[in-house]
């Protein structure tokens, strides 16, 4: 198990690219922009980005910016797939942007908002704390924080129902197609071995 840990995360050093990161310090007209722009995708994610477990859309509030932005690009373009309604209507609303930097805009404005402390007890007994920590924690960050050095996305305070969706998604080939970022995450998908442990990881995650 932990050298599964360790194999997490040294395929995702080996797999990121280059980062392209954000202006640190992004200005005021670029926030309100973004928020401005945002409006088209409250209905689904929420006022503050903070997610609709009900439309299945997860929270967007303080994710990493260059997964957002990754994310919507690879939406628009149709990179992404649309293995269900929910990946249809991302495309949709993604292909609504009509540059880079409107794009670039409501990341700026996503990435500025607060979110709460991750609080992760002491569960080193517990069997989905382990699993959790073997098989995602090498990228994703023992908090579910995300890594901003291996472009992987905050999972802390997403639906468990969403998060075994993706899984589910990235298992059966579903989800991602030929981005190397889905490769990789089809790959760690499948170290899960059954439903069970799918359902046990995502459950986990939701709690934090």
């Amino acid at each position: 198990m932990i050298k599964r840990f360790f194999l997490s995360g040294l395929i995702a050093s080996m797999m990121s690219g280059p980062i392209h990161a954000q202006d640190s310090t992004p200005n005021a007209h670029s926030i309100e922009q973004g928020k401005q722009l945002f409006q088209s995708c409250a209905s689904c994610h929420g006022q503050d980005a903070e997610g609709q477990k009900a439309l299945g859309a997860p929270p967007l509030a303080g994710q990493l910016p260059s997964y957002l932005e990754r994310a919507m690009t690879e939406f628009a373009s149709g990179k992404r797939g649309k293995e269900d309604h929910y990946a249809q209507q991302m495309s949709a609303m993604s292909g609504l942007l009509q540059n880079e930097a409107q794009r670039n805009a409501i990341v700026t404005y996503l990435s500025s908002l607060k979110t709460k402390d991750i609080q992760v007890p002491n569960r080193s007994s517990d069997a989905a704390y382990r699993l959790y920590q073997a098989n995602c924690g090498g990228c994703h960050g023992v908090k579910a924080e995300g890594n901003k050095a291996l472009n992987s996305p905050r999972l802390a305070g997403m639906d468990a129902a969403y998060l075994q969706r993706q899984l589910e998604h990235f298992k059966s080939g579903k989800r991602g197609g030929s981005s190397r970022y889905a490769k990789q995450m089809q790959m760690m998908a499948n170290t899960l071995k059954n439903a069970d442990d799918i359902a046990l990881v995502s459950k986990f995650i939701s709690t934090l």
